[in-house]
């Protein structure tokens, strides 16, 4: 892993069962530590962990592109996770197709679906099932 501080490189690793158990304590040292690091894992990934890092990034695709791939942990799909992985234009296309399914309303329609499969899985994992 790059980064500015050493002790980080021991502690996180995002497929770590502890990790993914409970993540946010390592993601608040590394926005507070190190908000864009390298880790060498997982075959090698750029981390970044602070919101207007994040935000200047992704408005700069001329300079950062995600068509190399975007998601974690990369799965070898030869087909690109659509609009994760393209860049502008072609990104904005896709996005304004799939807005309306991620509006505000259009997501708290699904907000009682949601909770009954959420009590069917807590039901299922009491059962040890």
């Amino acid at each position: 892993m790059t980064t500015t501080d050493a002790a980080l490189a021991g502690n996180f690793d995002p497929s770590d069962e502890a990790t993914v158990a409970d993540p946010y304590p390592s993601y608040a040292a590394l926005r507070a530590q190190c908000p864009v690091a390298h880790f060498d894992s997982c075959d090698g990934f750029w981390m970044l962990s602070k919101y207007d890092v994040v935000q200047s990034v992704a408005n700069k695709p001329v300079l950062f592109s995600s068509n190399g791939g975007a998601t974690f942990p990369p799965v070898g799909n030869p087909i690109r996770a659509i609009p994760l992985e393209i860049d502008p234009p072609e990104h904005g296309k896709y996005r304004t197709m799939l807005q309306p399914w991620f509006s505000p309303g259009a997501v708290s329609r699904l907000t009682d679906d949601i909770r009954a499969i959420t009590e069917l899985r807590e039901k299922s994992a009491a059962r040890g099932t």
